[in-house]
């Protein structure tokens, strides 16, 4: 169902309708460990289906998919992700510690802003201050190969599309 987010805003419902609850009933129908828990995919789907695409009546989803769809985002070469905002924050949080008085937490800032200028004119002549994995050109090419696909939306059938991204973005998860 992740994949919906790289279908347009407008057409999100009708690849819910046509392609995500045709596959679930027919896991339903034809496998017996997914007809075991046919209630609990029933309150699942009616859970992601008002929470997340639309609900009754054409009413507003508790998230539209407005909210949340990343297609021309992914268009545009766009951020995606908070992702900076969590490690900062992740690492703020390990080098200030629990409960840090004000003394400290001023030193960290001090830190900090030390390090930011440090890469910053680093940087600015050309130096990488970070370590190259290579986990941020696996990263690079997982996103060129989700653009790929989404570049080709509307010349791959609705099913075919949301397979394709399903594999890209497990490989990427992977990394």
């Amino acid at each position: 169902m992740y994949t919906l987010c790289y279908v347009p805003v407008d057409q999100v419902k009708s690849y819910y309708d046509a392609v995500i609850i045709p596959q679930v009933q027919e896991g339903v129908d034809h496998d017996q460990e997914w007809e075991d828990y046919d209630q609990d995919i029933d309150r699942f789907g009616y859970y992601y289906s008002q929470t997340w695409i639309e609900k009754r009546g054409g009413r507003r989803a508790l998230f539209p998919p407005c909210l949340w769809n990343q297609y021309s985002t992914v268009l545009e070469d766009g951020i995606e992700t908070n992702n900076m905002l969590e490690s900062f924050n992740r690492t703020w949080n390990l080098l200030s510690g629990y409960s840090p008085n004000y003394w400290h937490i001023q030193d960290q800032f001090v830190k900090q802003d030390a390090d930011t200028r440090r890469a910053f004119l680093s940087n600015s002549v050309g130096q990488d201050m970070a370590d190259n994995t290579g986990r941020k050109q696996r990263a690079k090419d997982a996103k060129q190969r989700v653009k790929l696909v989404v570049e080709a939306f509307a010349t791959i059938p609705k099913t075919d599309y949301l397979k394709m991204l399903a594999h890209d973005l497990q490989r990427a998860s992977a990394l």
